[in-house]
């Protein structure tokens, strides 16, 4: 391998990358958001990115998609065909075309599963649902530990879907999102029996602010 990476690789992913990139605060900083990296840095202001979502779910003219390419995205994701494991998230997931799909860990949108996404860095998250004509992003100022159903985000996508447009609940199984499942592996690893769920519902009064 090329010079300042490690031959073997104690931590998959992390590895691949120079220590250098990996710290806190590189994230931030100009010159790494602004390499091109597929699926990994995309950045943008959350009203660009729900104004796109939105265009998506309204049929994507003004995006210069074509019918096929809005069929594409639209249909349900079929079931994979060895599962919804996914190998490098080391969680259930299900994708399509590069977009995140509705699955019964993670459940968004309208009831028909003909949404999809992506989630970003610290829970953020945006989608277009083609059955209510409906873009959603969402970023917060502080990020928080999951990748999906981060509780801030939930309680805005709960509004708006279960509230306001009277579709299914928004709110997440209390052992979802991408990191309880590691959690709960090391802390059943330390006690020997399964730890109780640290997912709390946020309430009215806890969900303005980051």
């Amino acid at each position: 391998m090329g010079a300042g990476y490690p031959a073997r690789l104690p931590r998959p992913v992390v590895g691949l990358v120079r220590e250098r990139a990996h710290k806190p605060d590189r994230p931030w900083k100009t010159y790494v958001q602004a390499a091109e990296i597929p699926a990994a840095n995309g950045v943008g202001q959350v009203r660009s990115i729900v104004k796109l979502y939105g265009e998506v779910a309204t049929g994507g003219a003004a995006l210069g998609l074509t019918d096929a390419t809005m069929d594409a995205l639209r249909v349900a994701a079929p079931p994979p065909t060895n599962g919804l494991f996914d190998e490098v998230l080391r969680v259930e997931t299900r994708f399509s075309l590069g977009y995140i799909k509705p699955f019964p860990a993670f459940r968004f949108g309208s009831e028909s599963d003909r949404a999809s996404g992506t989630m970003g860095l610290g829970g953020s998250f945006a989608f277009a649902d083609p059955n209510t004509g409906t873009g959603f992003a969402y970023a917060m100022n502080r990020t928080g530990f999951r990748l999906w159903d981060e509780p801030r985000e939930v309680a805005l996508r709960e509004a708006l879907f279960a509230r306001v447009l009277g579709e299914r609940p928004q709110r997440p199984d209390p052992a979802s999102g991408l990191f309880w499942p590691l959690i709960r592996g090391a802390l059943e690893s330390r006690s020997g029996s399964p730890p109780r769920a640290i997912w709390s519902s946020p309430t009215a009064s806890s969900t303005a602010g980051p």
